[in-house]
């Protein structure tokens, strides 16, 4: 998974629930693809899942179904982001219908002007720039280690090694997908951190989706089978997400 996708809706009641109705109502049928027996292949799917409520926030993981957001909207403001390498898609809907993002969430930021400031995030010169974003944008001990780099041989360098090392995969998709995973240092990454610190979330970036979703398999396992083998790396897998089991699955799928 190349691109970092998370709905945000201000909390309500049953916000899974309410997911579960709304992708029914579009034709999909739920699976558990975390059972003893694999679930049904579906030629078009969606594979999500709801965070707790944390902070007056819902968050939910993972690429969405495109026509999800406007009856989803109608219970409360949603907000999606993408970062898909460099760039980011965000994306507001509120009482059915898309808006602009100041318009949907502006009243729950202490800030509204905030989120426009955010939005209009640009590309910083080299001479004051950290892979294309400014300094000031950068948290702070980043700022700090940067002004102990050389900056323009710091990006001489990234790029010799993203031309070196693309050929050398042979084609390899994981090899390229090291490449292609979401910039969060890119203008676009500075874009959704600097609008999301407009809202009262915390650590509203992690988990991913990816981190989540293998740390989900394995909890579920050991909840199953509590003396279930652990191979190496699953440890360390279950400890990324504690709390896995807190989220709620929502893969669902149809015929075309």
């Amino acid at each position: 998974m190349t691109s970092w996708y998370s709905l945000y809706l201000p909390c309500v009641d049953n916000v899974a629930e309410t997911l579960r109705d709304a992708l029914k109502a579009l034709g999909y049928q739920f699976y558990d693809p975390f059972g003893l027996m694999p679930g049904k292949a579906y030629p078009q799917a969606v594979r999500l899942f709801v965070a707790p409520a944390r902070e007056g926030w819902t968050r939910i993981l993972g690429e969405p179904e495109a026509n999800l957001l406007a009856p989803l909207s109608r219970f409360a403001p949603c907000l999606l982001i993408q970062l898909d390498g460099p760039n980011a898609t965000i994306s507001a809907y509120q009482s059915g219908a898309k808006t602009g993002p100041s318009e949907a969430i502006g009243g729950y930021a202490a800030n509204p002007d905030c989120i426009q400031q955010a939005l209009d995030i640009t590309m910083a010169s080299s001479s004051d720039a950290l892979g294309g974003v400014a300094l000031d944008m950068l948290p702070g001990d980043v700022q700090n280690l940067a002004q102990n780099v050389d900056l323009k041989q710091a990006g001489k360098m990234f790029n010799r090694l993203s031309g070196n090392l693309a050929p050398k995969s042979g084609g390899d998709a994981s090899a390229s997908d090291l490449l292609r995973q979401p910039e969060w240092n890119s203008v676009g990454g500075a874009r959704i951190t600097a609008l999301m610190n407009c809202l009262p979330i915390s650590n509203w970036r992690d988990p991913d989706f990816v981190t989540l979703r293998d740390a989900y398999a394995l909890h579920e396992r050991r909840r199953r089978s509590p003396k279930a083998t652990l191979y190496p790396g699953d440890a360390e897998t279950m400890a990324a997400v504690p709390d896995a089991l807190s989220y709620t699955p929502g893969y669902a799928g149809k015929a075309q």
